[in-house]
């Protein structure tokens, strides 16, 4: 008897695959979209930028002349994208001119020749990792050379190696037209006679550290009970980035530094970026523009109010303070007006200290409404007009997000992450049923969550998280969850666990996400090049961009995907069945090829917890018309249409899987099997 089996949509993988009887289990890289699977979308490289550091932000945005951009945010730098160029637009935090003799030395480690140059600075207050730009080089080494002042003159600047004392700190040398470290002759020359250096703001951590102990700043305070505490510096967590545009503008800022401004129409010429020179060409502090007013010194995150146009520092210094901020304190600028966050009876900048929690940790702006998350409560922060500006209403008590990242406003609703568990809201807290909410967490890195973030991929009505297995260093799996039909999925696209400290190249772990709010597609940054510092070369971080839903395959190479049922229980558990035919039902689709390959296996089981029968499997094998090569493929298992199979059990599972072919995507239909009764022994 030919029998149909219908799977509900959605992955239930809570417990053991028999409890999941009836439901698919297990997947990788597919979505469910009008209730059936199919795979997800491929992806291609856009561009070939290597951009310093991980990218923890993307933002994409169009000018008033319709040119469109990218900005990528790293724990090392600030970048602008127009087409094929990218452009370094980190901000300068000090500049000084330095004359004397043999300013640069190139050094040699247990007489190994190095790109290593030892550069004299008097106090010049940089740290491992910082980025340097020299303009102004003279008394080069001849010319050519291996280090002429040309090359010293690039404005990408050169990465901190080490620091020897107040005056004295290393630069990893590389030519930033060939990307290559530039290699002594064996000797330790010297050269330089004057030089302006320009001290990038500083770069930022790369990985979470665990615990600060006691005087973190959030329990033996000296504001009192139910206050924030106030404190020095951030420290112990990666450089988060923050991005908003501003009209045409970008504003900027890192964890624990001031918010910055890049004047778009300032720096571009039709359409194309200007090359900085020193900090001509830079974003910069809004502190440094006329007409600014108490603007903050330093924030930990940063918003625009969506209904009104208020810049909004969620955790920073109070008026007046410049050694610390108030883990607790929200100001908000003028409205319209980032540049003004005095209080004033002409304007409607001003503050306020929220009490539940001990630190605010991050925000949403919604149209309605900012939606601002402390590491124990909710809040509601509304427009309501001079005086108050704003009004301040507790949602809940006793709900953390897991990083502040995690949150993302999708469909009217803001969706975040916990930390065991996702939730919604849309004027309340509503925990989410997840079921898949135990394979993520039981197999989640808590040590690295900061990394943890959350993406909306609106063409397929997606939230899509982004996470660290408990093996991974950085992110290297994915939970989505489909808002318009309320189902899950996961999956792995082709990142991989990475272990701290590991030589990796072209990991491609994402770490960061932006919607096709602009572009057709979906951007994310991952990371193209990670090799730890050794004696003679640094922290090498490197990011690379990737356009999502292109194509069919990742990057050149198959995309991995299955997905696979529970133990469906065919009768009443007691009596075998034994199956004879399978009956397929796929459909091939956005084939750039015109063949292909997919597999169709089946295994069954007697009692929940031994082991499976060896799965037998079937090969589909679609053809595609020639000039045609979207839907509509004819397909055949093996080398004709024979579907016998021979198996027997009490339950069984089927899975369909691609993992040879990257030339179409798929979508499934309803699978028949033909099976009948077959005893009870």
């Amino acid at each position: 008897m030919i029998s149909s089996f219908p799977v509900p949509p959605g992955v239930n993988h809570q417990s053991t695959q028999y409890a999941s009887s009836g439901f698919w289990y297990d997947c990788d890289n597919i979505r469910f979209r009008s209730g059936r699977v199919e795979s997800i979308g491929g992806w291609k490289r856009d561009g070939a930028y290597e951009l310093d550091g991980i990218g923890r932000e993307c933002f994409s945005m169009r000018d008033y002349r319709g040119n469109n951009f990218q900005f990528i945010g790293t724990d090392r730098k600030f970048y602008i994208i127009n087409g094929i160029n990218h452009t370094d637009i980190t901000p300068v935090s000090t500049t000084e001119v330095v004359t004397g003799a043999a300013l640069f030395k190139m050094i040699l480690v247990e007489t190994v020749t190095t790109a290593l140059v030892e550069v004299t600075d008097v106090n010049h207050g940089v740290n491992i990792d910082d980025w340097v730009v020299f303009t102004g080089v003279t008394g080069g080494v001849g010319t050519p050379s291996e280090y002429p002042d040309t090359l010293m003159n690039q404005y990408e600047g050169f990465q901190v190696f080490s620091v020897r004392d107040d005056d004295h700190f290393t630069i990893y040398m590389v030519d930033a037209s060939t990307d290559a470290p530039v290699l002594g002759d064996g000797t330790e020359d010297t050269w330089g006679t004057g030089y302006t250096i320009w001290r990038k703001v500083p770069s930022g951590l790369s990985a979470q550290v665990s615990g600060s102990g006691w005087g973190a700043g959030v329990w033996n305070g000296d504001q009192g009970w139910g206050l924030g505490a106030e404190e020095s510096l951030i420290t112990g967590t990666i450089r988060r980035v923050y991005m908003e545009n501003y009209g045409e503008d970008m504003l900027l800022a890192n964890s624990g530094g001031p918010i910055y401004y890049y004047d778009l129409s300032a720096n571009s010429s039709a359409g194309v970026p200007t090359v900085p020179v020193g900090d001509v060409g830079t974003a910069k502090a809004l502190s440094t523009f006329s007409g600014s007013v108490d603007t903050p010194i330093a924030v930990d995150s940063f918003l625009v109010s969506k209904k009104d146009g208020h810049c909004v520092a969620l955790g920073c210094n109070d008026l007046g303070v410049t050694d610390s901020i108030n883990s607790m304190l929200v100001r908000w600028s003028d409205q319209n007006n980032p540049f003004d966050w005095g209080p004033s009876a002409t304007n409607t900048s001003g503050g306020q200290i929220l009490r539940d929690g001990s630190r605010i940790l991050g925000g949403v702006s919604t149209k309605d409404e900012v939606v601002i998350f402390t590491d124990s409560a909710v809040y509601s922060m509304r427009f309501i007009g001079p005086p108050d500006v704003f009004s301040f209403n507790l949602i809940t008590s006793g709900v953390e997000i897991v990083c502040p990242r995690s949150a993302v406003n999708a469909s009217n609703a803001v969706f975040f992450m916990g930390n065991d568990g996702f939730y919604s809201f849309t004027g309340q807290i509503t925990p989410m049923d997840c079921p898949v909410a135990n394979y993520v967490f039981d197999d989640f890195n808590y040590e690295q969550k900061a990394k943890v973030f959350g993406a909306v991929n609106s063409g397929f009505s997606e939230v899509v998280w982004f996470y660290p297995s408990s093996g991974s260093f950085e992110n290297d799996r994915f939970v989505s969850f489909n808002y318009d039909e309320r189902v899950w999925a996961y999956g792995q696209m082709d990142m991989s666990p990475l272990a701290e400290g590991q030589i990796s190249e072209m990991t491609k772990n994402r770490t960061a996400w932006r919607d096709s709010i602009v572009f057709n597609n979906p951007m994310c940054s991952y990371i193209k090049e990670l090799i730890p510092a050794t004696n003679t070369v640094p922290l090498i971080e490197k990011s690379g961009i990737f356009s999502q839903e292109n194509e069919t395959s990742g990057d050149g190479a198959p995309v991995s995907s299955y997905v696979e049922t529970g133990d469906i229980q065919v009768s009443d558990g007691s009596s075998f069945v034994f199956l004879s035919r399978y009956i397929p039902d796929v459909e091939f689709v956005d084939a750039t090829g015109p063949s292909g390959e997919m597999t169709f296996s089946i295994s069954t089981r007697d009692w929940p917890g031994e082991a499976r029968s060896i799965p037998v499997s079937l090969t589909l094998n679609p053809t595609f018309a020639a000039g045609s090569m979207g839907r509509g493929a004819t397909y055949s298992l093996g080398t004709g249409n024979d579907t016998a199979l021979r198996s027997r059990g009490r339950s069984i599972s089927f899975k369909y899987s691609n993992t040879l072919s990257n030339n179409f995507k798929w979508r499934l239909g309803d699978t028949r099997l033909d099976l009948r009764a077959d005893g009870k022994r």
